[in-house]
């Protein structure tokens, strides 16, 4: 019950969005940066590694997910906070705003 979640960098995972409604926790080995972000965020269940971490580091991950899953003590993904901030009108929204800065920012200049 992990979602296993690699990436490289500037690359952002459609499993990323797929598995937060889902309530699916991850087993990320990632990059530092904006996914890492998200799945710190929404997913408090979720195991981040980083490239650099040892193949030791993901098999502890793996055995105390197996724990907390036994044991019912798996956290479960804030989905509702992350639906609403990923829709499609408020990403339309933040992209608007950002827009509108650098139109005014320009017209200042």
């Amino acid at each position: 019950h992990l979602m296993l979640l690699r990436i490289v960098k500037l690359m952002i995972s459609t499993k990323l969005f797929e598995g937060i409604p889902l309530n699916v926790p991850f087993l990320a080995t990632i990059p530092h940066g904006e996914v890492e972000d998200i799945i710190r965020k929404y997913s408090p269940g979720s195991y981040i590694h980083t490239e650099d971490s040892s193949y030791l580091d993901v098999a502890a991950a793996i055995k105390d997910a197996m724990a907390r899953y036994k044991n019912n003590q798996m956290h479960s993904n804030l989905v509702e906070e992350f639906l609403s901030s990923f829709t499609r009108e408020n990403m339309t929204r933040k992209m608007m705003l950002i827009a509108e800065d650098k139109l005014m920012q320009g017209s200042t200049q």
